[in-house]
């Protein structure tokens, strides 16, 4: 009789230990992922920049600019064109770097490129649309998002955007390139010589 009520009370006190740990292990944590703004840094790893444009609501993926900006020629070379995509700047770049002598032929690019390396890929010349979407992130240098980006880019050791011209990565034909004017927001109507300098500013899509 002893050993029956011994036996019994075993099965009970194991059955009570393996609901307790069963409880644990089915109810695990599921922290949520907060998304992203247009106009947050976005820090992973290396890789770091301010929000331009989302591809999605909940902002978990979409384009960042570099904290540093460079001035430089568009090209060092007279007569070439690709017609390059105003709306792609990763295809431009494809175009672009397999060229020999590229980064010394296309200093814009080559200053992008100056980002990649190690693990890091991906920083390119945005194209027109590309530094559309910038003009528009920072209001076209108008109200209180333009200084709230430059804010961010100068506490976090970067440079201030600029209302000059900068360089996109689309082309206007053999001798022109696409600049944009972050005052306005608008393209210049006669497109740019390749050969004079502005300022120059990464794009990278996370």
């Amino acid at each position: 009789m002893k050993r029956i009520l011994y036996i019994i009370t075993a099965v009970v006190l194991l059955s009570t230990g393996m609901t307790a740990c069963n409880d644990i292990v089915d109810t695990p944590a599921t922290p949520e992922v907060e998304g992203y703004k247009v106009g947050d840094l976005y820090k992973k790893g290396s890789v770091v920049g301010v929000v331009f444009k989302l591809n999605d609501e909940e902002g978990t993926s979409g384009m960042i600019f570099s904290l540093d900006e460079w001035s430089a020629k568009w090209s060092t070379v007279t007569g070439f064109y690709e017609a390059m995509s105003p709306d792609n700047g990763l295809y431009n770049w494809s175009i672009i770097t397999s060229l020999q002598g590229w980064e010394v032929l296309f200093p814009a690019f080559g200053c992008c490129n100056t980002l990649n390396g190690g693990f890091v890929t991906g920083w390119h010349l945005p194209c027109q649309y590309d530094l559309e979407y910038i003009a528009d992130a920072i209001g076209h240098c108008q109200g209180e998002s333009f200084e709230a980006i430059n804010k961010t880019l100068v506490e976090n050791g970067g440079v201030a955007l600029s209302p000059d011209y900068y360089w996109s990565s689309s082309e206007g034909g053999p001798a022109l390139a696409y600049s944009i004017s972050l005052e306005t927001g608008t393209f210049d109507p006669y497109k740019t010589d390749k050969s004079m300098e502005f300022r120059v500013r990464a794009v990278k899509h996370f």
